[in-house]
């Protein structure tokens, strides 16, 4: 077999090509600190860097959301927060404007300072989280959920909707209460019924807002308690349905004394007078501001049976009302617990990931620059048997 001159020629330049492709590629991987730079340096763990990198992606995603969600959970309980201080110190007004023996000019001036309140609730059902929506208005963040309308009513114009995000693949939480949810949908009385005086009353009775015996025993339905007096001194009282069945029939009345019928424990106190009318109705989902309304009604009222009746009703509506509040409160802890629970689980889980993609790809440093030093000495051999290789000939 011949060799010629050109094919030595060609031969040393493929040598020392190779060499300093071997020597330039393993400094290129000592200066990005990685093993894997390109599919061809490991097909198989190419792929799982692919795929853990996604993995960790996909869970930084999820972080993301759960810090979105905190900010907007953490702006909802700080809101709520300051409407049940709001509806605490209502609730002491209400308390103070029940004395009797309280002038009626200070009653107005207690009926004002909740109007404030009131006014307070309202630009707090109003709020705007940082991009400008109004947190509580459902779907339609960008228009105001609650406004008065022409006659002076306040209204609820936003919607119903809740906004969920995905904290994992298997968890979601609700980043959001409608101001329906939370200011509007609350039974008033005492969640099962309301009791109430009619206006036409004479006498000084005044009624609980009472109490179901039994859930199994509770008859819902509209009942009427009439008063009478058969005989001077002798006060009974009966009890109809909403269709004229009579439920109890000349009873004795006292005062304070229970009146139990269908499940329904009631007690008038006082002395009301024969005709006097009393009723049990089922109650009713009704906003908040409803309630604040009727308060301020109550207040403002000269006569001071209708007053305390009023008052009493208002003042156990205000109760169940601050009880639903502290409900939401709570579901908004619980959910913010969850973006908590979920937020340290993915730093763990990162964790986890980068550390397995750090055994994958990270490249062996002490190797690497034994490799190159290998590379360059073969390099400098190649070079030089080049050299001696360029001076011979067909001749020589």
């Amino acid at each position: 077999m011949r060799i010629s001159t050109l094919q030595f020629h060609l031969r040393g330049v493929n040598s020392i090509l190779d060499q300093q492709y071997a020597a330039n590629k393993t400094q290129l991987h000592i200066a990005s600190g990685k093993r894997v730079m390109t599919p061809s340096d490991d097909p198989v763990a190419a792929t799982r860097i692919l795929n853990i990198n996604k993995e960790i992606s996909k869970v930084e995603q999820y972080k993301t959301n759960g810090q979105f969600a905190d900010y907007r959970l953490s702006l909802e309980d700080t809101t709520i927060d300051a409407v049940q201080n709001s509806l605490l110190r209502i609730r002491n007004l209400v308390i103070n404007g029940s004395n009797d023996a309280l002038p009626h000019e200070s009653r107005v001036a207690i009926s004002s300072e909740v109007k404030l309140r009131m006014d307070e609730i309202m630009g707090l059902a109003n709020t705007r989280d940082g991009s400008g929506e109004y947190i509580f208005a459902g779907f339609d963040g960008n228009n105001k959920p609650f406004s008065r309308n022409s006659s002076g009513d306040l209204t609820y114009t936003g919607d119903q909707g809740v906004r969920f995000v995905n904290l994992s693949s298997s968890v979601k939480i609700a980043l959001n209460d409608s101001g329906f949810d939370v200011f509007n949908d609350i039974k008033n009385g005492n969640g099962s019924f309301v009791t109430n005086s009619s206006d036409s009353n004479s006498g000084s009775g005044v009624i609980s807002s009472g109490s179901i015996i039994s859930s199994t025993s509770y008859i819902e339905d509209s009942y009427t308690i009439t008063i009478s007096e058969p005989s001077y001194g002798n006060k009974e009282y009966a009890v109809t349905d909403s269709l004229g069945n009579v439920i109890v029939a000349n009873e004795p009345f006292e005062s304070g004394k229970s009146m139990i019928f269908n499940g329904v424990n009631v007690q008038i106190t006082g002395d009301p007078d024969a005709g006097d009318e009393f009723s049990v109705t089922p109650s009713e989902r009704q906003s908040i501001f409803t309630t604040l309304e009727s308060i301020t009604t109550a207040l403002e009222e000269g006569d001071n049976i209708s007053r305390r009746n009023k008052l009493n009703n208002t003042l156990q509506d205000l109760d169940l009302a601050m009880n639903h509040i502290s409900e939401v409160r709570s579901s908004i802890g619980a959910r913010m617990n969850a973006v908590e629970v979920e937020s340290d689980v993915h730093d763990d889980f990162i964790l986890y990931l980068k550390s397995n993609l750090s055994q994958l790809e990270d490249l062996d440093i002490v190797k690497a620059a034994s490799d190159l030093s290998r590379q360059a000495i073969s390099l400098e051999a190649a070079q030089a048997s080049f050299v001696k290789l360029q001076q011979l000939s067909i001749f020589k």
